[in-house]
């Protein structure tokens, strides 16, 4: 019996490879997408029963099954009429036969869900619960089994026969563009008695959403310590709803809602007489000021607010207020004067991207550092709160640019329709937002667009006035209205609901990640139909700020370049499963361009960190960051920068009234950091601990790293650093058998406003003891001095890159920087993956010849290397891991003038060595 049948079927604890037949879930990483699409691209012919298939899920399998002929089959069903009728068209289009079963009341239902693929000789059948759509290839609970078998299988014999009896059955019908037409009216009509009774539902039955659920508790809680609170959260999550909520929490009685802009305030009203059905609304404006007495909650703009209500009415006379969009707090608005002027009992703040802000600190310092509640965009797709997106990064194609590389606006528009042909988007009508960069660009794109038949208004500030932009925007929504694209500029970045929005268009340069994620926002929020999506078409130019796409497309959770690279190999496919990427080549290479060559990890990192820190009155103690998620990378910024006093300067001189720019804290913070993240095990951890609190030590290794190299400490760069002549900086230890602190270098430390700050770092260093001891594991990355210390060098200093060799331990000790060509000096990776290494040239082929020996005699290469695409820092580098010498190429010569003229030579030799695993990928993106 095959081993795979035996362990899938009888005994898991037998030894197999192969897992064969398997369980199929949906995970971020492994789920039935990925089965299916692996089914269809290693088969000859398939044939495919699903119940129900809708475009969210079909036009990501769409191009695979344009590779099937005739005599590959699929069949769906028109039965609860899940199907859309977009889906239909698009069956009915490819060379494969497709058919539609249409059972009658009474009818035999279908409720299959089966995929078939045959080989050469082999079959694969998925058999589960995965009709096709988005949802079932990645969002819900889907469970499959995934079985490979031979031709002649029972299982695939079985399936044959009755998927030929459905496939034969009278209900059958192959599917025309008559039964579609039908299907289609029958389709819209039960689509508009749903959200009929979607409406009703909503309207005599409104609850919070999980967001909302969340938020309410935590905005109760902050209201015991506070009379401010700001709440962040993903545009589309329901924050209007929420602020509703709220106030009938709150039981207020006289409600401010403010808004910068009023095309916000029809939504908002109409979101409020939900939640409140009996309570006096009013949408103020000059007219009708003097119903604002007898109104229970008020409605306006900030300039309305400014002229009629500031100055004007008490300060306490609204008990709770809120400031939608509260990131212009600060900016060009009357928010700053409002908010100064008024004390109601409680004012809530609402943003999606407090980032936006002019000024962040002012923004959190307003609201009194007090933030109740917070999601971002990945963690509110996680909980269903917005709908997913299929993101298509396009290449910018030639034939789209005049010579002045400005677009062609009409080979623009034919390029927009094409894509929209090709790939769709959800429900029958489109309904769209090209984001342009320019007012003048709106204006011709939308004539262009209108030329060809897709019916287009462009809105800017010069064009249109709220009346005309609220009747676009209505008629946009319209299943019956004749607007279907709308072109904007900046108009609508935030602050427009328009739940509808099937598809966004990108027709500019990317420029920041946080106006990137205000623009596709506009589509995310959820309808009542479950399989709704957005359709993202970003045109991809080569900008220098295409490294935000990568940012966005993986929750600006990360400033590690490496994490960016990865992401983008796997076309961002483990980042979320309600996130379908597909990015052609050329769009792809400018993105990893952008993030090779734009992306510094050290100034994105430290931006990062930055922004997180405004949230806060003063800077958290150092173990208070450690411990806190949104500052997972904190063990990152220390690497690159040494220590935590620079990074945080500014800072700790707010904190502390600590000197800026103090060399001796420079220097002091850098040598008492070194290694404690990437290098001392947790019980030196300890005894470090003691030794700053001040107890003596004898551990020899602790005491080896902390004193001066003249009297046997080891050299590191920091050490070095701060022992160099003319430093003249006050002695920190006591030497000997044993160490301890001086009482010189605690005054100082005193003197300089800096002892608590010390003591914060002690605090961080007992928090890392508590943790496993470090083991470097291959490919990490680490400070150069790190990988040496790690590797038990006596010396962890070594300049720049280079070559050490230590006869007592056989070992070469080798930093080293890759370099995407062969030479007489240059190190690179080879096309078998291994690490070509170029030793230091010797003056004698003697020399070179006797390092052949040595090597040949059992001396190890121990090696670290930088990357040329992946600049952290001069002294970041990736540990290689176990390396295995392949080949030996004979003394390389080359002759060279010295500076006298005279001809010298030059002997080297070139070592091919193998590594204990792969390189991955991100690592070798240079190569491309």
């Amino acid at each position: 019996m095959d081993k795979a049948i035996k362990k899938s079927l009888f005994n898991k604890e037998v030894e197999s490879i192969t897992y064969n037949p398997n369980l199929v879930v949906n995970t971020n990483i492994k789920n039935i997408k990925d089965k299916v699409q692996n089914l269809l691209r290693t088969s000859k012919r398939v044939d495919i029963a699903v119940s129900y298939a809708v475009w969210s899920g079909l036009s990501l399998i769409y191009q695979d099954l344009k590779n099937f002929d005739s005599n590959s089959r699929i069949i769906v069903t028109t039965e609860g009429m899940v199907t859309d009728p977009r889906s239909l068209r698009k069956l009915l289009e490819l060379p494969m036969e497709s058919k539609v079963y249409t059972p009658r009341l009474g009818d035999k239902g279908f409720h299959l869900k089966t995929y078939l693929g045959e080989g050469e000789d082999q079959c694969k059948i998925i058999l589960g619960s995965s009709n096709i759509s988005a949802r079932a290839f990645g969002l819900v609970h889907e469970l499959a089994v995934e079985i490979n078998s031979t031709k002649d299988g029972y299982i695939i014999e079985e399936h044959t026969d009755i998927f030929n009896n459905i496939w034969e059955d009278s209900l059958s019908k192959t599917i025309t563009t008559e039964l579609i037409k039908q299907y289609t009216q029958l389709f819209n009509e039960k689509k508009t008695f749903n959200k009929r009774i979607h409406d009703f539902q909503l309207k005599n039955n409104i609850i919070p959403n999980y967001m909302q659920e969340k938020a309410l508790i935590e905005l109760k809680k902050c209201r015991e310590e506070s009379e401010k609170g700001l709440v962040i959260a993903a545009t589309g999550t329901g924050k209007t709803y929420l602020s509703a909520f709220d106030v009938k929490q709150f039981e207020a009685k006289k409600v401010l809602f403010l808004v910068h802009n009023r095309l916000i305030l029809s939504s908002a009203i109409e979101t409020f007489q939900k939640v409140f059905p009996n309570k006096k609304l009013l949408e103020l404006n000059s007219s009708n000021l003097r119903t604002i007495h007898s109104s229970d909650i008020i409605f306006t703009t900030d300039k309305t607010a400014y002229s009629h209500l500031y100055n004007k009415f008490p300060d306490d006379y609204f008990d709770y207020i809120i400031y939608d969009e509260a990131h212009k707090i600060g900016e060009n608005t009357n928010y700053h004067n409002l908010i100064d002027f008024f004390n109601p009992q409680f004012t809530l703040g609402i943003t999606a991207t407090p980032e936006r802000t002019e000024d962040p600190k002012f923004l959190f310092d307003i609201f009194d550092y007090t933030v109740p509640y917070e999601i971002r965009l990945l963690d509110a797709m996680n909980h269903q709160l917005v709908c997913p997106f299929t993101y298509y990064g396009l290449d910018l194609e030639e034939k789209l640019l005049e010579p002045n590389q400005k677009f062609n606006y009409y080979e623009l528009a034919k390029f927009m329709r094409q894509q929209l042909n090709e790939k769709g988007h959800f429900g029958e009508k489109l309904k769209g937002i090209v984001f342009c960069s320019q007012m003048a660009e709106a204006n011709k794109l939308s004539i262009e667009l209108n030329n060809i038949g897709i019916n287009t208004k462009s809105i800017t500030s010069n064009n249109s006035n709220r009346e005309d932009v609220e009747d676009y925007i209505k008629r946009l929504k319209s299943d019956v209205g004749d607007i279907e694209l709308l072109c904007v500029v900046n108009k609508f970045n935030e602050g427009v609901d328009i739940p509808d929005i099937n598809t966004i268009f990108m027709v500019r340069n990317t420029t920041s990640s946080i106006i990137y994620l205000q623009q596709l926002g506009r589509g995310l929020r959820k309808t009542e139909d479950p399989h709704k999506y957005v359709t993202v078409f970003d045109i991809i130019g080569n900008s220098n700020n295409n490294y935000s796409i990568a940012e966005v497309l993986t929750g600006n959770t990360t400033a590690d370049k490496r994490t960016l690279f990865e992401h983008a190999n796997e076309e961002f496919e483990s980042v979320s499963p309600f996130i379908n990427v597909k990015i052609e080549k050329k769009a792809m290479e400018n993105i990893i361009n952008s993030i090779s060559n734009n992306f510094k990890v050290e100034s994105r990192l430290k931006t990062k960190i930055i922004d997180e820190l405004y949230r806060f009155k003063e800077i958290p103690r150092l173990v208070e960051l450690y411990n806190n998620p949104n500052f997972k990378e904190l063990d990152l910024l220390q690497l690159l920068c040494k220590n935590f006093y620079e990074p945080f300067m500014n800072k700790y001189v707010e904190k502390y009234d600590i000197t800026k720019d103090d060399k001796f804290l420079i220097k002091f913070f850098g040598l008492i950091t070194q290694f404690t993240f990437r290098g001392y095990s947790s019980d030196i951890l300890k005894q470090y601990v003691k030794l700053l609190r001040g107890e003596k030590i004898y551990n020899q290794e602790l005491i080896s790293i902390l004193i001066p190299r003249d009297i046997n400490g080891k050299k590191t760069a920091i050490n070095s650093d701060y022992f160099k002549k003319g430093n003249d900086f006050v002695n920190i230890f006591n030497y000997g058998t044993k160490l301890s602190l001086t009482s010189e270098v605690i005054e100082e430390l005193k003197n300089k406003n800096a002892y608590e700050l010390f003591i914060e770092h002690i605090e961080l260093f007992e928090e890392l003891s508590k943790k496993e001891s470090y083991e470097m594991k291959t490919f990490d990355l680490v400070d150069k001095g790190e990988f040496l210390y790690n590797m038990n060098a006596n010396d962890c200093y070594m300049n720049a890159v280079g070559e050490r060799i230590d006869h007592q331990q056989k070992k070469f000790y080798s930093p080293i920087q890759i370099i995407n060509s062969d030479s007489f000096h240059n190190n690179y990776i080879d096309d078998r993956g291994r690490v070509v290494y170029m030793t230091q040239e010797s003056t004698t082929i003697e020399g070179a010849l006797k390092k052949v020996e040595m090597l040949k005699n059992g001396y190890k290469m121990v090696v670290c290397a930088k990357f040329p695409h992946l600049g952290y820092s001069s002294t970041a580098y990736f540990n290689l891991g176990e390396t295995i010498i392949d080949e030996i190429s004979p003394v390389k010569i080359q002759e060279k003038k010295n500076s006298s003229g005279k001809i010298v030579k030059k002997y080297n030799n070139k070592i091919f060595l193998r590594l204990d695993k792969k390189i991955p990928e991100e690592l070798l993106q240079y190569k491309k």
